[in-house]
C-alpha cells in the first residue's frame, strides 16, 4: 500500500488464468481496503467472490471489522455487510 503498489496487486489478484478469483488473497485485500476507510473498494472486491465457502469467510471479515470499529451490537454490524 505504501509503495502505491496496491492496484497491481488487485490486479494480479482478479486475473487469475482459470477466470476465478482466490478468495483468500481477496479476503486479505478486502481487509486491507477497510482499514484504510475504502469501504467502496471493499465490496466491489467482495461481489468478484463467487465460492460459497469464500463468501463466508470474506463476510466474517466485514464483521470483525465493524465489530473492531465500535459496533457493539451484532445487528447493527449486519447492516453494513455486503
Amino acid at each position: 500500500v505504501d509503495s502505491g503498489r496496491i492496484d497491481e496487486a488487485v490486479c494480479l489478484a482478479t486475473t487469475s488464468g482459470a477466470g476465478e478469483v482466490d478468495w483468500k488473497v481477496h479476503d486479505v485485500l478486502i481487509r486491507g481496503f477497510l482499514d484504510l476507510g475504502n469501504h467502496d473498494r471493499a465490496h466491489q472486491l467482495f461481489a468478484q467472490v463467487k465460492d460459497p465457502d469464500g463468501i463466508a469467510f470474506v463476510r466474517s471479515t466485514f464483521m470483525d471489522y465493524w465489530l473492531e470499529q465500535g459496533e457493539d451490537e451484532e445487528e447493527e454490524a449486519m447492516a453494513y455487510l455486503p
